[in-house]
């Protein structure tokens, strides 16, 4: 996996200091990113929805710490790069708030000229080693006539009296 783009967004809260959107591989964007100032630093704050309990639960996240740590890692540099171009005090930048509403996080432009992503190789297989299906039995032949079943006897019933109109029915 290569994060192929890393967009940020800086805000001027006391915590909160820039959304961010990644491009992984040239094809899959993750927007919503959060850059929080913590008690040991900068970390990143994955795009999360809260659910009915009032608890949140991440959208998008790394499997593994070793993911994590190359995203973090990658984010922070380029947040880090982007607040030492920026020739505005923290206290200037917008406030979370006014940054989601005049910046497009969800679909930023796209790069002029994209990169596909290598194709991935598939193994060779030995056909030869491969074993033949299972042999299937034949079914039984089906005789062409069937002999009929036997007819029940018909014993005489009691006459049934006939319906009753019903006048709610009409």
């Amino acid at each position: 996996m290569k994060i192929s783009d890393i967009r940020i967004f800086p805000v001027g809260g006391a915590k909160l200091k820039a959304f961010v959107s990644i491009i992984i591989d040239g094809c899959f964007i993750i927007s919503d990113i959060k850059v929080i100032e913590g008690n040991k630093g900068l970390f990143l704050s994955m795009p999360s929805k809260k659910r009915k309990n009032g608890t949140f639960k991440d959208i998008a996240h790394p499997l593994n710490s070793e993911t994590r740590e190359m995203m973090e890692k990658a984010v922070v540099e380029k947040y880090e790069e982007v607040m030492a171009e920026m020739d505005v005090a923290p206290s200037e930048l917008p406030s979370a708030d006014e940054a989601e509403e005049s910046v497009d996080i969800e679909s930023p432009s796209p790069d002029p000229a994209p990169t596909a992503p290598e194709p991935i190789a598939a193994p060779a297989i030995d056909v030869d080693s491969l074993a033949s299906p299972p042999q299937v039995p034949e079914a039984p032949p089906v005789p062409e006539e069937t002999p009929a079943p036997p007819e029940a006897p018909v014993t005489p019933e009691e006459p049934v009296p006939p319906p009753v109109p019903r006048e709610d029915l009409f």
